[in-house]
């Protein structure tokens, strides 16, 4: 999985290494007529936060990895 992650880059900014976002929002919106609050989520450079851009079209790519292919990758990046 190291070797996978190492591998992969930042969309915003290639230089940097691959991060995840946190877990909590950085914005809580009051509640209008809920009893539980409604957290939003950060604007990413993969979320942009539109509305309805859930509907628009995606494409999906699977990687199958062998075993000795993942050796094979640690070997040569030396982790």
């Amino acid at each position: 999985m190291g070797a996978l992650l190492s591998c992969l880059h930042r969309a915003d900014d290639s230089s940097l290494p691959l991060s995840f976002p946190n877990r909590k929002s950085s914005q809580l919106l009051t509640p209008k007529k809920a009893k539980s609050s409604i957290i939003e989520d950060d604007k990413t450079p993969i979320w942009n936060g539109e509305e309805g851009s859930e509907f628009l079209p995606c494409a999906l790519t699977n990687l199958s990895f062998s075993l000795d292919e993942i050796k094979t990758i640690k070997s040569k990046l030396g982790v």
